[in-house]
């Protein structure tokens, strides 16, 4: 059957799939959104271990020197 046809005889249908389709591409985008977000919260907790494990890497060769 051919898409004009079908807009014609179902207008509704087709109405209502471009409200989907658009829904789904906001969805989405969004989702894009927030794993980009949950990808930054992990390099950021990935970071602050690096400099917490550094740290007591420096306070452990303090330690060493004054005994």
């Amino acid at each position: 059957m051919d898409y004009e046809l079908i807009k014609l005889k179902y207008p509704n249908i087709v109405k209502n799939n471009n409200i989907v389709l658009k829904r789904n591409t906001q969805i989405e985008m969004e989702n894009s959104q927030i794993s980009s977000v949950y990808y930054n919260i992990q390099k950021l907790i990935l970071v602050s271990y690096i400099l917490v494990a550094s740290e007591e890497g420096r306070q452990l060769k303090l330690q060493k020197q004054t005994y």
